[in-house]
């Protein structure tokens, strides 16, 4: 072989290890970079993650401080919303609350109330008993995150405006005061461990600056998110209990054992809530004039199984129960 062309198998042998060489670190600072930008997707997903539990909590949070307001306060149903929450603007449709010492450092939460639907939004001006649905955003440095929940869940336990507390009894879909109310008003008689009794102006009719001019109003007394109980919960309660929808529309005493069971339904306490162990009698809604006025009621009697739904002077004094919205 001549020099010339061992010379050229050396430049092609050291060109060809050269480029072997930069191939290989080539290879060496992908797999490195690969690493380093894994590194980094790493730490920004666990940032991620941080941020997002965070706000999350955030929400919560604004979620149980709503709730806790709306069912320990000494307010009523038809109260406006910014009665009850001093920062939600009377013009505006939402509150914005920022946390406090239980919150941590540039956390906030915005709180915006919509009717059962949880689709029609809800202004400041709006009643306290039109919530259905409270949603709640939660931000922690910059990632937001929401938190919905419907206001029309059966608590265990209920004030009204006096402070009175009531355990509560969930009965098919319906949420019922387990006791009777016991709210003070103008015109009721002395309450006591068993209820306070009503005569149904005093507790339905809603003061008139007009002469002769009434309205009625089931949520005046009953805590927020409740109301007295209308026919119409009567009649669904009926079917809860197995009576026929069109048994539970008649009058008179109808049905087969539901005022049994309502009767000696534990946590219902259709008489142990009253004076009198044989009989008890609850308003209802609905009135009427024939020959005066005469008001609705449903009557349980221990010595009979059925229900009996009528009509009677409402100056008499009966018994309440609320029951859910």
């Amino acid at each position: 072989m001549n020099k010339e062309k061992i010379f050229f198998f050396e430049k092609k042998a050291k060109g060809s290890i050269l480029a072997f060489s930069l191939i290989i670190l080539s290879m060496m600072l992908v797999i490195a970079t690969s690493f380093s930008i894994t590194t980094i997707i790493d730490k920004k997903s666990a940032s991620g993650t941080e941020f997002s539990v965070q706000s999350l909590q955030t929400a919560d949070s604004g979620v149980q401080t709503v709730l806790k307001t709306l069912n320990t306060g000494s307010h009523r149903d038809v109260d406006s919303i910014s009665s009850v929450f001093t920062d939600c603007p009377t013009a505006g449709n939402s509150i914005t609350s920022v946390s406090g010492d239980n919150g941590p450092v540039d956390s906030n939460y915005k709180v915006t109330f919509f009717k059962d639907d949880g689709i029609t939004q809800l202004y400041c001006s709006d009643k306290i008993g039109e919530i259905g649905v409270v949603k709640v955003l939660g931000t922690y440095k910059n990632t937001v995150r929401s938190v919905s929940i419907a206001t029309s869940n059966c608590p265990p336990t209920i004030k009204d405006a006096d402070g009175n507390s009531y355990n509560t009894i969930k009965i098919g879909e319906q949420c019922w005061m387990a006791k009777n109310l016991r709210v003070k008003t103008t015109g009721n008689s002395e309450g006591n461990r068993f209820g306070a009794l009503y005569d149904w102006a005093d507790i339905f009719f809603v003061p008139n600056p007009i002469p002769g001019v009434f309205s009625s109003d089931a949520r005046r007394y009953c805590p927020i998110g409740w109301h007295i109980s209308s026919q119409a919960d009567w009649a669904t309660l009926y079917q809860s209990l197995g009576m026929s929808p069109v048994e539970a529309s008649k009058s008179g005493w109808h049905g087969t054992n539901q005022g049994t069971q309502l009767s000696s339904r534990d946590g219902f306490d259709a008489f142990q809530s009253t004076a009198s162990p044989t009989y008890v009698y609850f308003w209802t809604d609905h009135i009427s004039f024939d020959g005066g006025w005469k008001a609705g009621y449903v009557e349980l009697q221990q010595a009979n199984p059925k229900i009996f739904d009528g009509s009677g002077d409402i100056s008499s004094k009966y018994s309440v129960r609320c029951v859910q919205n």
